[in-house]
This record gives structure tokens, sequence and C-alpha cells, in this order.
């Protein structure tokens, strides 16, 4: 990506790992993820959508693979802050065969400090 100053500036791409596991490919200012990008982890969850100082700000989905949930919504200063939709599934233990029944929940609403 680009530099000025010595500092990462505009469109780039990091990798934080040799294997390319964990990589953010966005925008930078003054060296801090600042505006549009998406920062996947070397689990296979993400985040994409606004950053500010580093920090997760303004309109993003976050995806937690393993967990099965995802949360649409705002946040500010890294947490869920504002109108979001976070939503999880929970498999029935009793079901048998390659058919797994699940079930889908969500939380439409306002959230504070990533608390609902």
């Amino acid at each position: 990506g680009a530099w000025v100053h010595g500092k990462r500036h505009g469109k780039g791409t990091l990798y934080f790992d040799e294997e390319g596991a964990e990589v953010y490919e966005g925008d930078w200012e003054q060296d801090c993820r600042q505006g549009f990008g998406k920062l996947t982890y070397a689990s296979g969850n993400y985040y994409e959508g606004y950053w500010k100082n580093n920090l997760r700000d303004g309109k993003g989905t976050m995806r937690w693979l393993a967990r099965k949930e995802t949360y649409v919504g705002m946040w500010k200063e890294g947490l869920q802050e504002g109108h979001g939709v976070h939503t999880w599934y929970i498999s029935d233990p009793s079901s048998t065969g390659s058919a797994l029944w699940q079930q889908q929940n969500s939380y439409d609403g306002e959230w504070a400090k990533g608390k609902r």
C-alpha cells in the first residue's frame, strides 16, 4: 500500500503473520486503520466496515464462524453502539441423521457499549 512520511496512508494490505491467515485490507490514515476495511482473523472470523483510530467505528459487520453468529450494525470505539442486529443459530441436540435442525435467533435493537 501507500506510505506518507514513513506511515501507512491510503489503501493497503497488512499481513499480521507469515501464513497470511490474519490480514487487514482497506484504508489507512497516519498508520491507523481509518475509513473502510476488512480484518480477517486467523480463526476465519472477520469484521468488514468502518474504522476510526484502529477501532471498529461506524457501520460494520462482524462474523464469528465457529459460534455461527453475525452482528450487522453500528460500532463506536470498538464496541457495538446504536442500532444493530445480532443473529445466532442454535442446533437441536435431539436431531438425528445428516440434517441438523437449527433455530435462528436474533436481537434487532439498540446497543450501548457492547451490550443490548
